[in-house]
């Protein structure tokens, strides 16, 4: 048993290593860009109008991207206290989704995406917080249009199976190797590691899907092949059962 506890206790000390490394190298190159340029702009190395709108630009995209990042890390150390209480009600889960589909489509409708929203039940309720289920949605629909290239499709459906809730979203993008699948809900994990910084994100989401998923008793499931697109199912149990 102490062995066994030593153990546990090592990985979770490496864990938060990795988790402090992985935050310091995150916060670290937009803090980079930031100075860089604001200190070319004060020192008026750059007196080009539009090199000035340039780095202008370019700052105020790193600073929304680190208050993304920020955002997303309360929001995973929110979920992950065990004081958290998620304020459970019933929630329609198919007004939710329909609801975020049509937040969803300006940005689907960019990069010339059809999103295909069927469900085959008019309100399945389950219980839960409606504003993290709803972030769920967003993360899990968000993501499924990131990776799927322009003229692709986005197919969002509910349905119900005895006392449950299925929901799923399948793109069809280019889909994530048997290597990765294992790791894609670990915090700041990337599939693919030469992703551009405008397509990156965080690298939280998926962390922060997984505990708002855990949180309502759901269970996930991911399948996926390359050049063939990905799905990614969630089971709820019913409100009432």
């Amino acid at each position: 048993d102490l062995a066994e506890n030593i153990a546990e206790l090592e990985k979770m000390e490496k864990l938060r290593r990795d988790f402090v490394a992985n935050v310091s190298h995150e916060l670290r190159t937009p803090l980079t860009i930031i100075r860089a340029f604001n200190e070319a702009l004060m020192d008026g190395a750059i007196d080009d109008p539009d090199k000035v709108k340039e780095y202008q630009r370019s700052i105020k995209e790193e600073t929304v991207r680190l208050e993304r990042l920020i955002q997303d890390l309360l929001d995973l150390s929110r979920l992950q206290s065990q004081e958290f209480d998620p304020d459970e009600e019933k929630i329609p889960l198919a007004t939710i989704a329909d609801s975020v589909v049509t937040r969803m489509r300006q940005t689907a409708d960019h990069k010339h995406i059809v999103i295909d929203w069927n469900s085959q039940a008019a309100a399945p309720f389950i219980m839960g917080n409606g504003d993290r289920v709803t972030q769920l949605l967003v993360i899990l629909l968000d993501n499924a249009i990131k990776y799927t290239p322009s003229g692709g499709a986005v197919t969002v459906g509910i349905h119900v199976e005895q006392d449950q809730a299925v929901l799923t979203i399948s793109d069809t993008g280019g889909g994530i190797g048997p290597e990765d699948l294992p790791y894609i809900w670990e915090r700041f994990y990337k599939v693919n590691k030469s992703r551009s910084r405008d397509d990156s994100g965080t690298g939280l989401g998926l962390a922060i899907a997984k505990h708002i998923i855990d949180l309502h008793h759901a269970k996930a499931e991911v399948r996926s092949c390359p050049g063939q697109g990905t799905t990614f199912t969630v089971t709820f149990p019913l409100a009432g059962i």
